[in-house]
């Protein structure tokens, strides 16, 4: 901890770009998932499927 105020004025935009990032993979990962989920729904015959 001998440099830590060599890096203390960059922690709160780092923090911010790291949270900022991780919303935005989030939203996106949602927003992929629901579109898949509505374009592909219904392709897939009803019932179980048989096992060996």
């Amino acid at each position: 901890m001998d440099k830590f105020h060599v890096i203390a004025p960059y922690l709160f935009p780092i923090m911010l770009i790291l949270l900022g990032a991780l919303v935005i993979n989030v939203a996106l990962i949602a927003i992929v998932v629901s579109f898949i989920k509505n374009r592909f729904e219904g392709d897939y015959p009803e019932g179980g499927h048989k096992r060996g």
